[in-house]
Order: structure tokens, then C-alpha cells, then sequence
């Protein structure tokens, strides 16, 4: 389980996007002229090697909606990203290009953005407007206070307004239409890095008269490809290419092949191997194969080949700093120094994981890549520390290591729980709850030592930074309760600073001054496992989950 969207959990691997401010701030409070960015040119197909046209078959877990409002997990995720185009969208470089809108304005303090729609159409050919977002953003916001909330509402909590929509189901004051092609966003406060936000493909305009339940069986997109039929559970989601899509798609179609309960991910993989799937997600121990018999990706994320790219999601233990003998940094620093990281991700993951070397991964922006001084394993270190803070007597009965659910959290922490017995001779317990109870147990009792796990929500290191560390989040999605003034002041300085490269050193600072009190154990960074066939070019699956399913292309025959 991972967190990363709405207090507290989200979808896996959703994750999301990085950040080049692309509009650049003026004087007086006036806006700048509307910007339309150039967006990293992927390679073009030679006429000699490729065609337009093809179908390429993508292997899926069930996904749990294909609704964009709603949509989590990385299965809902790769189908959304082909039927929809939310306002932007990601390039390779993560920076944020034009996808709905063309071209947009940021006022001076980055509190309110302004969009040009492009010239485009939903599949059924009715206009894409500027109040088809309003409406999006808003259906999004109304299920916030309900029983089944939207995973991407906390994704609209910088926009004005929403904790009244919230409470009082009221629309979002700072969303408005001002007329069809333009849409104005007011923020509560300056949020450069809001811009990436916005390529989330849960917040895809929605045409008017949606009926749920239909839409949720074959949704009316404005992405490059369109629905050819209903989703057939369990089965397949089949996707035809767009012909009025501003950029057309090469393919001809994708077919979304579902592998339900198929945990061991051996189906997928045996149909991978035989030619049934084009694009399979690997099991851990079939990984060397991989590589072998579909080669490696050039850079991790672009196939063909076996990606194997670090994504956006980390995986920790985290320390509750209000419980003793955890309120001392020596002692949390001493646990993790007896953390084997690297066997973890070689021996138990099997290099389906890499170990944590801070806690925004290298591929995310503004992360200080090796900024964690006790990451390593260094067991005489440890001793030595935990000696200097009071020696295991600090513990009056055994650490408790709580998890949730689950075979590999289960390996993981057993793991981490004979080695802290064996260096640092502290006796430990190993807890496991359900998911849900898990939630409660964490946020509403004083655990001291349990596992966690975050996926960016937009491709900055402040995605990561802000809510698992500023002190308005504690006991939110701050569970280790860290509260430091100054270090919260710090992060507000960050998130409002508007240029890129000093914002990414103001988040790079911050990480490091976190590091340094040490309120969680970093341990692993997640790879991709995923291969895609010789014959399939240019499909490139970026850190946080993105997709540009317009630019794939296949070899003839």
C-alpha cells in the first residue's frame, strides 16, 4: 500500500509530474502574455521502418474505474491517459507542455492561472469547453465529503473554495469559465509548482449530461484514442484512434488486455512471452529473463525493452517522534543504520526494488538524491549511537514493527526486525492489521515504529516534503507527528518560490534539514517491471505513471 493522494493514502504508482514553470512572472500584478511551450520532441517514426496504423495490446490488472474523476491505480491510470487530455499533460523531461489548453498565463505571485483552450471536440463531437472543467473539477470536489470520495479531490485543495465546496457542497469558488475557451483557476495560495498538478489525468474535462453509470462503462473522452465498446470486465478495454484529436494517434488501436487475479503476474507474463501482449508488466524473478529475452530500455522509461526506470514511490518506516524512546534522533537514526537495504531489494524484492537514498527519488525534481547520511548499513555505527543515547535499556519491552497486510511488508519487516535484535540486541514483535484498520491504528494510537510508503501526487520534491513533514499535516499524512516550526516555515518558503531552479534548491535544502532529524527511515525507491516488444517504439511510461499513447508507433509485419 502506498500513500500519496487525499489525507493520507492514494494510488499506487499515480504519482505524477515534474515542474518548469513555463510562464514567467511580471511586474505590477499583471499576467504574462499567454506562453505556449514547446513540448521535448519524442523521435519520429522513418517511413522506411514504420507505419500509421497497428493495434498494440497493453497488459492490465481490473481496473477499479476508467471514470478519470475517479480513477486510481496504475491499470485506471493507463486507459484514462488514453481517452482524455486534461489541461496539460507531462513531455519526457516531466515539464509540463500543452495538451486541452494551448497556451496559459500565471500572475505574478502564481495565486491564479488562466488557460486558452485548444480548438477540440469530445469523441461524440460536441465542443470541449472551459465549463466542462468547471464541471469536472466540481463532480471531483462534491464527492469529497461522501462515502466514496474521489482519490484526486486533495489534488483541488490549493484552488479557492474548497474547503466551503467541501463542507457545504457548494462549487469551487476559484474555478471559473469566463467564457467557452477560457478557463480561469484562483488558488489560496502560491503554488507555482501548480501547473504539473493540472496534467493529472483524473482531472479530464467531463461533457455535460453524464449519465455514471454509462460513463464508467465507456466514457466519452477527448484523448487521442476513443472507446469502440463497453468496458468488458474482466475481459478487455478497446480503444480506437481519434481521427479529430488535435494530434492524431499513429495506432490504429490499443487493446487493454485485463489479467484478473493474476497476482503472481505469471498469466501476463507467459502471454508477454508468447506474443499475445505487446506491453506486460514482469514478475520480480522473471526480471533477468526480461532483459534478456526483450532487451533493456535505453533510459529506463522508453521502450522497446525491459524498463526498469526509478519511479515515484518510496517505501519507508517511519517513526513516531512523540513516543519514547523515538523522540530521540540517535535512536531512530541507530534503527536505520541496521536497515540492509540492499539486500531488501536484491534478495527479497529481487531488484524489482532499489534502495532509498533519501526521501524524494533521483528521477523526481528537486530531490537531493543522496542526501541521507543513515541510510547505509553500518551496524558498528548503530551500536555506537544507540549506546550514546541510552543503549537498548531505552526499551521497556520488545519494539513493536507494525504493517499492513500483505506477504512482502510481512518479508520486509520480519527482515528489518531480526536485524535489529541481531546488531543492536533490542527484542522486537511484528504487528500486521488489514488495510482499513491499519489507517485507524496509525492516525489514532501512539505506534512508534511502522512501514509506510508515498507516490508523488505532481513531479516536484515538495510533493513528498510538504505533506509527510510540514506540522499542519500531523497525524494527516504526517504520521510521524514531525512538527518543527522553522523546517514548516522552510517549506512554505519553497512552495511559493517561483522560479524553477531556486525552488528545486529551496526543496533540496529542506530535505536535507528533515534528513538530519531523522523522522523516518528511507528504504526503497520502486523500478518499473514492465517490457515492451521489439516491434513497439516510443512508448515511454514516465516515473509518476504518464503515458503519450499519440506517440507510439509499430514496425510493419
Amino acid at each position: 500500500m502506498t500513500g500519496a493522494r487525499r489525507p493520507g493514502w492514494g494510488r499506487l504508482a499515480a504519482a505524477t509530474l515534474a515542474v518548469a514553470l513555463v510562464a514567467n512572472a511580471c511586474s505590477d500584478g499583471e499576467t504574462t502574455p499567454p506562453q505556449t511551450p514547446s513540448p521535448t520532441a519524442a523521435p519520429s517514426p522513418s517511413p522506411t521502418t514504420s507505419r500509421q496504423g497497428g493495434t498494440v495490446r497493453i497488459g492490465i490488472a481490473e481496473p477499479s474505474t476508467i471514470d478519470p474523476g475517479f480513477v486510481q491505480g496504475e491499470a485506471g491510470q493507463l486507459v484514462v491517459d488514453a481517452l482524455f487530455d486534461s489541461l496539460v499533460a507531462l513531455d519526457r523531461d516531466l515539464q509540463p507542455v500543452p495538451a486541452a489548453a494551448s497556451a496559459w498565463q500565471m500572475n505574478e505571485d502564481a495565486t491564479s492561472w488562466t488557460f486558452t483552450l485548444a480548438d477540440a471536440t469530445f469523441h461524440d463531437g460536441e465542443a470541449v469547453t472551459a465549463e466542462d472543467f468547471v464541471r469536472a473539477f466540481n463532480r471531483i470536489v462534491a464527492s469529497a465529503g461522501g462515502d466514496t470520495p474521489a482519490v484526486a479531490a486533495f489534488q483541488l485543495e490549493a484552488v479557492a473554495g474548497y474547503e466551503e465546496a467541501v463542507a457545504d457542497g457548494d462549487p469551487l469558488a476559484g474555478v471559473a469559465a469566463n467564457d467557452d475557451g477560457t478557463l480561469t483557476i484562483n488558488l489560496s495560495h502560491a503554488f507555482p509548482d501548480f501547473l504539473t498538478v493540472l496534467a493529472d489525468p483524473a482531472l479530464a474535462p467531463v461533457p455535460a449530461n453524464v449519465n455514471d453509470d454509462e460513463f464508467a462503462a465507456s466514457p466519452v473522452g477527448n484523448g487521442p484514442f476513443m472507446m469502440r465498446e463497453p468496458w468488458q470486465h474482466g475481459q478487455f478495454v478497446r480503444v480506437v484512434r481519434f481521427e479529430e484529436h488535435p494530434t492524431p494517434a499513429w495506432l490504429d488501436e490499443v487493446v487493454f488486455t485485463i489479467y484478473d487475479d493474476d497476482p503472481t503476474l505469471s498469466r501476463q507474463w507467459e502471454d508477454l512471452l508468447g506474443g499475445q501482449l505487446d506491453v506486460g508488466n514482469v514478475p520480480a524473478e522473471r526480471i533477468e529473463e526480461a532483459r534478456t529475452e526483450f532487451g533493456s530500455s535505453s533510459d529506463g522509461f522508453t521502450g522497446p525493452g525491459y524498463l526498469g526506470g526509478i519511479t515515484g514511490t518510496i517505501y519507508y518506516f517511519g517513526f513516531n517522534v512523540t513516543v519514547r524512546p523515538f523522540n530521540n534522533p540517535l535512536v531512530r537514526e541507530a534503527i536505520s543504520l541496521v536497515m540492509d537495504r540492499e539486500t531488501i531489494a536484491t534478495g527479497i524484492m529481487q531488484d524489482s526494488r532499489a534502495p532509498a537514498t533519501g526521501i524524494v527519488p533521483s528521477t523526481i525534481p528537486g530531490s537531493s538524491a543522496d542526501g541521507c547520511g543513515f541510510c547505509a548499513f553500518d551496524p558498528e555505527r548503530a551500536r555506537t549511537l544507540l549506546d550514546e543515547a541510552g543503549g537498548p535499556a531505552l526499551f521497556d519491552g520488545p519494539l513493536e514493527i507494525v504493517h499492513n497486510q500483505g506477504s512482502t511488508h510481512e518479508a520486509i519487516a520480519n527482515a528489518v526486525a531480526e536485524s535489529i535484535t541481531e546488531h543492536l540486541g533490542i527484542e522486537t514483535t511484528v504487528t500486521s492489521y488489514g488495510l482499513d484498520e491499519y489507517v485507524g491504528q496509525l492516525r489514532e494510537t501512539d505506534i512508534g515504529l511502522f512501514r509506510f510508503g508515498w507516490t508523488a501526487s505532481h513531479p516536484s520534491a515538495g510533493s513528498y516534503l510538504y505533506p509527510l513533514f510540514h506540522q499542519s499535516r500531523s497525524g494527516l499524512d504526517n504520521l510521524s507527528r514531525f512538527e518543527n516550526e522553522p523546517i514548516s516555515n522552510a517549506l512554505d518558503a519553497a512552495r511559493a518560490t517561483i522560479d524553477n531552479e531556486a525552488r528545486n534548491d529551496a526543496w533540496r535544502a529542506v530535505e536535507r534539514e528533515i534528513l538530519e532529524r531523522a523522522p523516518i527511515a528511507p528504504l526503497l525507491f520502486y523500478h518499473q517491471t514492465m517490457a515492451v516488444r521489439q516491434r513497439v517504439h516510443d512508448f515511454h511510461r514516465g516515473p509518476l505513471g504518464n503515458v503519450d499513447f499519440t506517440a507510439i508507433w509499430v514496425e510493419e509485419g
